[in-house]
């Protein structure tokens, strides 16, 4: 009974993890968009705000779900080591590409 409860905390652990990095994928897309396309500085700012919002009620939504409603800081923490993985390991391969790419658009359009 008590490993089924550990195994349990651990797949919630993993779970949220996979939720953190899956937001912080959505906010690179956040982040190509704002390459293509110039946004001004409220622009961004409101962006942002409702990014996190959305995060804040995602977040909540998986915890209430999955945890009966009871919000657990390894949950928490969970998420913010999803997003740190995610950061380490693909985020900034993605963003280096695109930058890559910018750079060769701009080489061939001033030809």
């Amino acid at each position: 009974m008590v490993q089924e409860e550990i195994v349990r905390q651990a797949v919630l652990f993993s779970q949220a993890a996979a939720l953190g990095a899956g937001l912080l994928a959505l906010y690179d897309v956040l982040r190509i968009i704002r390459r293509l396309i110039r946004h001004n500085a409220a622009a961004v700012a409101a962006e942002d705000l409702l990014f996190w919002v959305f995060c804040g009620i995602a977040m909540f939504g998986f915890m209430y779900r999955e945890n009966d409603g009871v919000i657990r800081g390894f949950l928490v923490l969970g998420a913010a080591a999803g997003m740190l993985l995610y950061t380490m390991i693909v985020s900034r391969r993605i963003l280096k590409k695109k930058r890559f790419q910018k750079r060769i658009e701009k080489k061939s359009q001033s030809r």
